[in-house]
């Protein structure tokens, strides 16, 4: 329940954003790469936000997790938080900037905690 009212708190206010703020200032993202992973039965954040977030960000590239909803719970979607997560850490490497550690910590947050069906 207090996870409700905390979410419902954020959209409420907007979680405190100017609207359209995020998507206006992706540009200055441009370099950073990112994966936008969006389940497409996701209700709290429909298809149109990801996709003009994946156009104004520069380098980064959408992918869209059917029959997934919202949160990473669902196998799929996990599946594609892990690939890009590791996809980042194998890059990293390849640049001889290992930090396998915050790879390693990162997918393990995502396969106990996040992926366990909360």
């Amino acid at each position: 329940m207090a996870f409700a009212r905390l979410v419902t708190h954020y959209w409420r206010h907007g979680s405190w954003l100017e609207e359209g703020i995020v998507v206006r200032n992706a540009g200055r993202l441009a370099g950073i790469p990112g994966v936008i992973v969006q389940g497409s039965l996701d209700l709290g954040n429909l298809l149109g936000t990801p996709w003009d977030l994946v156009h104004a960000w520069p380098g980064s590239e959408p992918v869209l997790v059917a029959q997934a909803g919202h949160g990473a719970s669902h196998p799929s979607m996990t599946e594609a938080l892990v690939a890009a997560t590791d996809r980042f850490a194998s890059q990293r490497k390849a640049e001889g900037r290992d930090r396998a550690d915050v790879g390693d910590n990162l997918r393990g947050t995502i396969r106990s905690g996040l992926g366990a069906g909360r």
